[in-house]
């Protein structure tokens, strides 16, 4: 194998899983850019492991582990929270051509993926974060701001069910 196929974080994905590879990498918040315009901030940099391996039919897999701490906006009272990722996906190789297997898309277990020539690790994982982020983050329990609760007075509509009134007056 060359020496190019594992130079990180640009790499051949079919060299590397073929080889039986594997490595240990780290990215900081600098790094992941799409983790920030998802408004995700990186508590500490994100923890990424990669193995290649080839199975039985000689296809070629990468199984990748993402680990990291976030601090995100909860969605119910606003105020940051921490948010811990941990996980791994199975990732089928598909080389630039091939068909993709019908049958194994519809198993769970795993994603299939185009194993481009020079693959990016870092781009790899920031998507896997991606994925795994939560639709709308919430502390286990937490209360409504207190400028969003208001009192009575300070309702949306309420300016409106006083027009209504005093137009009923007239």
């Amino acid at each position: 194998m060359s020496r190019q196929a594992l130079r990180f974080p640009l790499f051949d994905p079919l060299a590397f899983a073929r080889a039986g590879a594997s490595v240990a990498m780290q990215f900081g918040a600098r790094e992941l850019d799409r983790l920030a315009e998802a408004g995700a901030v990186l508590l500490a940099p994100l923890d990424i492991e990669l193995a290649g391996r080839r199975d039985d039919e000689g296809k070629c897999w990468l199984d990748m582990a993402v680990r990291g701490t976030l601090q995100l906006q909860c969605q119910r009272c606003l105020q940051p929270m921490t948010w811990t990722l941990d996980t791994r996906a199975c990732l089928l190789l598909v080389p630039p051509g091939m068909p993709w297997p019908e049958d194994e898309l519809e198993d769970d277990r795993y994603d299939a993926i185009e194993a481009l020539p020079e693959m990016d690790a870092r781009g790899l994982a920031e998507d896997e974060a991606l994925l795994c982020l939560p639709m709308a983050p919430t502390h286990t329990a937490c209360e409504l701001p207190a400028d969003a609760a208001g009192d009575a007075g300070d309702k949306p509509f309420a300016a409106l069910g006083r027009l209504r009134r005093s137009s009923n007056d007239d």
